[in-house]
């Protein structure tokens, strides 16, 4: 604040020797300045220098506060969108490609499933999720949410598929 008054004081003073210069007459006289410019004493250079450098370096470092201010991240802004834990696997005659899958209880879960011969699916019949059924070369998805822990099988649906060993553990902890 203290330097805010003097540049002030200061920059009237440079404008009313501007002016007086300006006029062409050497008897022009200044205006009294206001109570509160009068109980400032007039700084030499040196002072007035030194203190435009320092309101200049406060206004560079509140600049620079408001900036990092600005740059952190809200956490309340950004709605938390569930990450979906996606796994590909294909299917053959009696079997598929994974025998495992674990996922988190809550996880939303996508199974893209591909058939790699013959007329195939996958089913979990506990989350109420089944691909279509699809043929060699073709593919199918299903997205879920896992809200219950536990050991689920998966299997695929088609013909006597299952009872041949064509199954699977989808694990929820």
């Amino acid at each position: 604040m203290k330097y805010k008054i003097i540049a002030i004081s200061v920059t009237i003073v440079l404008a009313l020797f501007l002016l007086m210069g300006c006029s062409g007459s050497e008897e022009a006289t200044a205006p009294e300045p206001a109570a509160e410019e009068a109980a400032v004493p007039a700084p030499d250079a040196g002072e007035v220098e030194e203190a435009v450098v320092e309101e200049q370096a406060d206004e560079e470092e509140e600049t620079e506060e408001a900036d990092t201010e600005l740059e952190e991240p809200e956490e309340e802004e950004a709605p938390a969108t569930p990450e979906v834990k996606e796994f590909r696997l294909s299917g053959k005659n009696y079997e598929f490609s994974l025998d495992e899958i674990k996922v988190n209880q809550g996880d939303t879960v996508k199974i893209v499933f591909r058939s790699e011969s013959g007329s195939h699916d996958w089913v979990v019949d506990e989350f109420d999720a089944a691909t279509e059924r699809v043929q060699a070369d073709e593919e199918s998805s299903v997205e879920f949410v896992a809200d219950k822990a536990g050991t689920f099988e998966f299997y695929c649906s088609v013909g006597d598929h299952r009872t041949r060993g064509m199954v699977g553990k989808l694990i929820v902890e």
